[in-house]
């Protein structure tokens, strides 16, 4: 039997074949179960139930092993890499992924699928379904049949009739509103990811295939009878160029040997097998088995081709009384001559009945399925492993696989897109229950498709990180905020400082805000991240004469509007005013605020004159006078403080610090005075408020800093973001901060203790999150509900024992696993770690003690 080609043509993603039929490709996104309890799989059952129930039409599952390489994760991510650091960040990325090629921490190649699903839009391809056709359906066969042939005769080429095109455009319609009623995202493919997915079988084991790059552009117009461009086709010659690789079938006639070219002229030889699903169990539990997913625990990836034509219930019922009927024939027959029928014949008459009673009761259709698993190798003795380990994989949970002889170009060819039926052997009538069993779509996969690497899951599969992502509209969320939340100790920090350490290398330009000078007094950024030189910028405030005045919202903004906001809440919060609850108090210095931006030169200092003009104004009411006064007094003895000079105080240098391009760039104040998280709001010290106020003219710098690169990545690190949910004032600049960044596509980081920190209201504007150890079960019940965890999910048992380093993440696409942070090199973990050393201590500690006995002596 020679290769052959049953597409007549391609209109877009559909496929038109030349026995009369119309198939219809789509892209499946998917769900994701690697945190998922009993219930949320049962739920994910019900929904693929759905799929597979409501079609009504015979599909077309195929899933797609990907060779993805380590090094074409490499060079993706490193064409993305911008900023002042791309040399830096091209040696770092080059040692992180040479490491991960040769050490154990991954391996060179990684395997993962891409599933698809082609929708038959007429007949099918089982043998009996010409049985059922309408005269409408024979008409129309007929018809285009005829215009065909008298085409021919003409010596016109016709590759797809007008009337059949909008026909199948029609039937195209229908599917699409079934899918859209599926929780499961399903993409039409485009005309180039057809071109890629047609000759799939072709490129097994090819990490760059040839020949589908400018498919669309090779097109052959369909005109209608006015002449009128109607379509634009890909042809059966352009479909077999695609496929256009030598196919040896050897003497042993259990296996092909590919001969292939890539896009970069290098040959390949690669040797196929094709193993049948000729067994399955009688009764499939779920969610013990969930047989697709067992390709996962193979080290090596498997091509599968699942091609079922749906029968209805009547349909079904029809076969099954008259298979029940054959086998009483047998008993009667044997018993005539006084002999009894086989225990075989038996269980078959009572599974029988029990199947016939189940579908009369739920009245659900069935599958007629042939299940093809392709295996590929470079070499002989590798596919012969491959083969073997595929095989007892499948015979652990029941299944039995056959790599059967003779039929490996059949095989192939009905792996292929738009193939009618060429192997009818093994095909089974399996019910919807045991083909949604399959998990069809079922991913175990973190992160983003490429980027840094950033942890590892528990499978040992890598997770990358892309700076900015969010904001691409490619990912199933567009938030651009980043949370990680956790106790002391389990990881949190060294995560944030990592993700802030690989924004900047990838390009982006960010700004740490680093409440209690971590990363330089403690950490040595400045000594241990010398690769980063003058674009490690740290930005330190102090209460000397040179920085008096820095923080005036008025000297930050230039908008007055923006700086009058800033300045109103942190008046507000220093005077402890609740604008709901003090509305008067509020209103004052509201009008004051508005009154110093009127000003020529305004200045927050100024808020104190116009309170007590406020106080002197006749026109006011006696007791917003006495407000005014009062409030005027308090904020005086607040600016008395050294540390409210950075705000309160006039300027003597004007020069703006901000001007700075680095790309990473670490805010602190000297002898900030932050309330411990454990403290009451009510209990701050007058050092405690305005060290909390000094934050919040923080933000301001924060959202100018946004600002001044419109065409750069700007991204934004808070750590102890506690401080700013302790009161309103600090929820509102940081809700602010969240929208500018939103309409600025800027990326957000919060590092927190506790989700619970971070209001109800606002955790909704949360993208990825990071949710390393923690013990308090109000916080653990906060993460159950913001990752829409069902209540078994066992996260109550997790979180508590996760060691350090280890979180419960939420990537882009809302899926949810546990990973382990990695970071790869000791002098970056070293400066990550904000945990003390207690060594390093002992050390210190001893060469003090060394340096009081010498002065004794």
């Amino acid at each position: 039997m020679k290769l052959q080609s049953d597409i007549a043509a391609v209109c877009g993603n559909t496929i038109f074949t030349e026995d009369g039929r119309e198939q219809k490709w789509y892209k499946s996104g998917g769900f994701h179960t690697s945190f998922d309890s009993e219930n949320q799989l049962a739920l994910h059952f019900q929904d693929l139930r759905r799929l597979f129930k409501e079609i009504k039409r015979e599909i077309h599952c195929i899933i797609v092993p990907v060779r993805q390489s380590l090094d074409d994760v490499r060079e993706q991510y490193l064409e993305a890499v911008r900023g002042n650091l791309r040399v830096v960040a091209t040696e770092h990325v080059n040692a992180i992924f040479d490491y991960l090629k040769t050490s154990s921490e991954l391996g060179a190649e990684e395997n993962k699928s891409e599933f698809y699903i082609g929708v038959e839009l007429s007949k099918g391809t089982a043998a009996d379904e010409d049985d059922d056709m309408s005269f409408k359906e024979i008409f129309e066969y007929v018809s285009d049949w005829l215009k065909e042939k008298i085409s021919k005769v003409k010596g016109k080429s016709t590759y797809l009739t007008a009337e059949r095109l909008q026909r199948a455009l029609r039937a195209g319609r229908d599917v699409d509103n079934v899918l859209k009623t599926l929780p499961f995202h399903f993409k039409s493919l485009s005309c180039e990811e057809m071109g890629r997915l047609i000759p799939w079988m072709f490129n097994l084991g090819v990490r760059y295939p040839q020949g589908w790059k400018g498919w669309e552009e090779r097109f052959t117009p369909i005109t209608n009878k006015k002449g009128e461009i109607i379509a634009r086709v890909q042809t059966k010659d352009e479909v077999l160029n695609l496929q256009m690789t030598g196919i040896e079938n050897p003497k042993s006639r259990r296996h092909l040997t590919l001969h292939q070219t890539d896009a970069k002229g290098v040959n390949h030889q690669t040797h196929v097998s094709y193993l049948h699903l000729v067994k399955m169990p009688d009764t499939i539990y779920f969610p013990d088995i969930r047989w697709l997913e067992n390709l996962r625990n193979l080290p090596f990836g498997v091509g599968v081709s699942l091609k079922m034509t749906y029968q209805s219930p009547d349909k079904r019922l029809g076969k099954l009384r008259r298979q029940k009927a054959n086998l009483e024939d047998q008993v009667n027959h044997l018993s005539q001559f006084n002999e009894n029928a086989s225990s075989n014949v038996y269980e078959g008459l009572a599974l029988a009945e029990e199947v016939i009673g189940n579908v009369e009761k739920e009245r659900d259709g069935s599958y007629l399925m042939s299940a093809i698993f392709a295996v590929s190798a470079p070499d002989l003795d590798l596919l012969s492993v491959r083969v073997k380990d595929l095989i007892e994989e499948y015979a652990s949970i029941g299944f039995r696989l056959q790599n059967t002889y003779g039929l490996q170009l059949r095989s192939l060819m009905e792996c292929l897109p738009g193939s009618k039926r060429y192997v009818t052997e093994f095909i089974q009538d399996v019910d919807v229950n045991a083909v949604t069993a399959s998990f069809f779509g079922n991913r175990q996969e973190l992160g983003d498709d490429y980027g840094a690497y950033l942890a590892r899951t528990l499978e040992g599969k890598p997770v990358y990180y892309m700076p900015g992502l969010a904001a691409s509209g490619t990912v199933a969320t567009q938030s651009l905020v980043m949370v990680l939340t956790g106790k002391t100790g389990g990881g949190k920090s060294v995560g944030g400082n990592h993700i802030t350490y690989e924004s900047a290398l990838a390009g982006a330009k960010v700004m740490l805000l680093d409440p209690k000078a971590e990363r330089k007094n403690l950490c040595h950024w400045d000594e241990k991240l010398t690769e980063l030189g003058t674009e490690l910028n740290f930005i330190s405030f102090t209460n000397k004469d040179e920085d008096a005045g820095k923080l005036d919202p008025f000297l930050l903004f230039e908008n007055r509007q923006d700086a009058s906001d800033i300045a109103r809440e942190i008046i507000n919060y220093l005077l402890n005013i609740n604008i709901r609850n003090n509305s008067m108090q509020s209103s004052v210095v509201a009008r004051a605020v508005r009154q110093v931006a009127k000003r020529k030169n305004p200045s927050i200092r100024f808020v104190k004159e116009e309170l007590r003009m406020i106080a002197t104004d006749t026109e006011m009411t006696e007791e917003k006078r006495n407000i005014a006064l009062n409030l005027a007094s308090t904020l005086e003895e607040l600016e008395s403080i050294s540390l409210a000079r950075l705000i309160f105080a006039e300027p003597t240098n004007t020069d703006n610090v901000l001007n700075y391009a680095n790309q990473l760039n670490v805010l602190q104040v000297d002898n900030l005075h932050l309330p411990n998280k454990d403290t009451p709001p009510e209990e701050y010290s007058e050092d405690n408020i305005i060290s909390v106020a000094i934050l919040f003219s923080l933000t301001a710098y924060m959202i100018r800093f946004m600002k001044m690169f419109p065409n750069d990545l700007t991204m934004i690190a808070i750590d102890e973001a506690w401080n700013f949910f302790q009161n309103p004032a600090g929820e509102r600049l940081i809700d602010k901060l969240f929208r500018e960044g939103r309409s600025l596509l800027s990326p957000i980081l919060l590092m927190t203790q506790n989700l619970t920190d971070i209001p109800e209201g606002m955790r909704g504007q949360i993208g990825m999150s990071f949710h390393f150890r923690t013990d308090e079960s109000r916080d653990i019940e906060a993460i159950n509900q913001f990752l829409r965890l069902d209540d078994s999910s066992g996260l109550e048992g997790v979180l508590p024992k996760l060691s350090s380093g280890y979180c419960v993440f939420r990537d882009l696409q809302k899926r949810t696993g546990i990973m382990q942070m990695r970071v790869l090199q000791d002098h970056l973990f070293d400066a990550f770690d904000t945990s003390k050393d207690i060594r390093e201590i002992a050390k210190q500690e001893k060469e003090q003690l060394e340096k009081r006995e010498e002065v004794m002596q």
